[in-house]
């Protein structure tokens, strides 16, 4: 598999995540904080995938910002077992709000 150019891995990017994407860089390249963010993006296949994106600012020897470098991690596994588990809470909250509210025990 062929990496993709930093301009067709953005065009797998939404608008709002493109949006925020870009917000990031430019704070970041402007002497703003380093990011941590999770994002929705599709493989070239089309494909729904989330992200973890990190970036941060890189300076040279005098100080001066001159790039951002990051990384991106894969955590479509990650999210899917987080909205799993959200439905089964859910699905337990609801069966539990509907039994009778006066519950005994026998010996």
């Amino acid at each position: 598999m062929q990496p993709l150019a930093p301009e067709e891995g953005l065009q797998l990017l939404p608008a709002p995540m493109w949006q925020l994407w870009q917000e990031r860089i430019l704070a970041c390249l402007q002497g703003g904080p380093a990011f941590d963010e999770e994002i929705q993006a599709f493989t070239v296949q089309g494909q729904s995938l989330y992200l973890r994106v990190l970036g941060e600012g890189v300076r040279d020897r005098s100080g001066q910002l001159v790039a951002v470098q990051g990384a991106a991690q894969d955590i479509t596994e990650h999210k899917l077992a987080e909205a799993t588990l959200r439905a089964a809470q859910e699905e337990l909250a609801a069966t539990l709000a509907a039994v009778p509210d006066l519950l005994f025990d026998l010996d």
